[in-house]
């Protein structure tokens, strides 16, 4: 797992910032098909830390664009930021089919917890050293 949170964290020292896609009905909010509670409250807590140190969030849904208006109230109503839905959030000079380009996935279906796993390692190297970095301009 060691080289997927190594991957992550030198993607947001390069870039800045990351992208993180999350899945909805499971991930970040309850759904009927499944009982994980604590794994979605852990996810949006993750995300909102991950905000905080950098990075944009792409909400990514099979469901019916109608429903688009209810999901961002949602995860605006639980303090997570949503930058774009089924799209890229930012121009970039690739990523443009119909799969958005993200630098990691959080969705129940697929590694749900190894992925909140890799995205907390990554981003709290970045938050350590953004604090290293921070601290070295104080003056005494």
């Amino acid at each position: 797992m060691q080289k997927y949170i190594d991957r992550l964290t030198t993607e947001w020292e390069t870039h800045g910032k990351i992208i993180i896609g999350a899945d909805f009905d499971s991930t970040l909010s309850p759904y009927p098909t499944i009982e994980n509670d604590k794994d979605i409250a852990r996810c949006v807590n993750l995300i909102k830390i991950a905000q905080q140190t950098g990075a944009y969030v792409v909400i990514y849904t099979c469901c019916d664009p109608g429903r688009y208006d209810d999901i961002i109230g949602f995860v605006t109503n639980n303090g997570i930021r949503v930058d774009a839905i089924n799209r890229n959030p930012i121009d970039l000079p690739f990523g443009h089919g119909s799969k958005p380009y993200c630098n990691i996935y959080l969705d129940d279906r697929s590694g749900f917890i190894q992925a909140m796993d890799i995205l907390e390692a990554a981003m709290y190297t970045i938050r350590a050293k953004q604090n290293i970095k921070n601290s070295s301009f104080q003056t005494f």
